[in-house]
């Protein structure tokens, strides 16, 4: 894959045979917490350990893994799928936070956003993101995008296991029509 290809890989199952390794699943959790990334990334505490990611990767969420040229940028997944919308999860690995982190958002959503369904309409018409506030960096990049749409603040919109309380989340979504 050239440099600086980007490639949205879906996690999948087809005759009962998955395309990627339960290792290489739980890799991607064990990666993102070296990096400090699960305790924000997983706030909830719904996914606290690898074998929990894997499970629910394969049995409630769409797991997409995000690869700039060589490397794994990092993954996302959808869930809560409801009709033609759901909501977005993003985990970048630290090297491609800065400048990189942009066009690979971009890239995902926008492909995201135009996968077929298989029947002449799309997967997904619409994504939707539910942010932590304490998550100030995540906001920022929200609230800069030209393509994600604000809707505003949830009092209690996010729960957060390490205080064992409800705090504040910033709504947004993004659809197609968003994206130009």
């Amino acid at each position: 894959m050239p440099e600086n290809k980007l490639a949205l890989i879906a996690y999948f199952e087809s005759d009962g045979v998955r395309n990627m390794p339960d290792s290489y699943v739980e890799n991607l959790y064990l990666r993102a917490e070296e990096e400090g990334l699960t305790r924000i990334t997983f706030m909830d505490g719904s996914l606290n350990d690898s074998r929990l990611f894997l499970e629910d990767m394969k049995h409630g969420s769409h797991l997409f893994v995000i690869v700039s040229g060589p490397e794994i940028a990092g993954f996302c997944w959808v869930n809560h799928v409801q009709h033609k919308s759901a909501y977005f999860h993003f985990c970048l690995f630290r090297d491609f936070w800065g400048n990189k982190a942009n066009a690979i958002a971009l890239f995902t959503i926008s492909t995201l956003l135009h996968t077929e369904d298989g029947y002449g309409g799309y997967l997904f018409d619409m994504l939707i993101g539910n942010t932590p506030l304490k998550n100030r960096a995540a906001c920022r990049r929200v609230k800069k995008s030209p393509y994600m749409q604000v809707l505003g603040e949830l009092p209690f919109g996010y729960f957060d296991a390490e205080t064992g309380a409800s705090i504040p989340s910033l709504f947004s979504y993004v659809t197609r029509e968003t994206l130009n």
